[in-house]
């Protein structure tokens, strides 16, 4: 069994919603999930970003384990993503789609990102293990801390719990 430690975020819509409907389809392939509480945060925007793009994001993350190796699980995180994203876009006139019209950055419905599976590296170019953000973000390490707070960085050797990020938000935990 691999356990996986993903991060998840949303900005656009109903962003709890989108969080909610993101876990229960992981819940179809993930096992013993362990979810964080919700945080709010800024977006991180590229320089020269449309002002329409700055949208608050909930951050969460959560833990879970899976017999299927990264190369096979990934697909079905995006599947995921592509599902909610088609499922939301039906009750909006205004289709947003972040791949080919808006870019990398832009607002999305739903974010999945593998952050760790267990101690492994992984450099492909659709898939790096550990993810390369995941020292450098305040509303990543935050969350992950909470689910899994002996994680080790594969390639720092750092527990997550000590490392100090470098990317500093105006995060807040989430109370609707």
């Amino acid at each position: 069994m691999y356990k996986y430690l993903l991060g998840l975020g949303s900005n656009i819509g109903d962003r709890k919603k989108n969080l909610e409907k993101a876990i229960t389809e992981l819940a179809q392939i993930l096992a013993n999930i362990k979810q964080s509480s919700l945080y709010e945060s800024e977006a991180m925007l590229p320089e020269n970003a449309p002002k329409e793009w700055d949208i608050p994001y909930l951050n969460m993350c959560l833990t879970g384990y899976s017999s299927l190796e990264p190369r096979k699980i990934f697909p079905l995180f995006q599947k995921i993503e592509e599902k909610i994203e088609e499922k939301i876009e039906e009750k909006i006139e205004e289709k947003i789609d972040r791949r080919t019209s808006k870019g990398r950055w832009a607002p999305r419905f739903i974010d999945i990102d593998v952050l760790l599976v267990d101690n492994l590296l992984i450099q492909q170019s659709d898939l790096q293990v550990p993810h390369p953000a995941i020292l450098l973000r305040d509303f990543v390490l935050l969350p992950a801390t909470e689910v899994w707070a002996d994680a080790k960085h594969p390639i720092s050797g750092e527990f997550l719990k000590n490392i100090k990020p470098k990317i500093i938000t105006s995060i807040k935990k989430y109370a609707d």
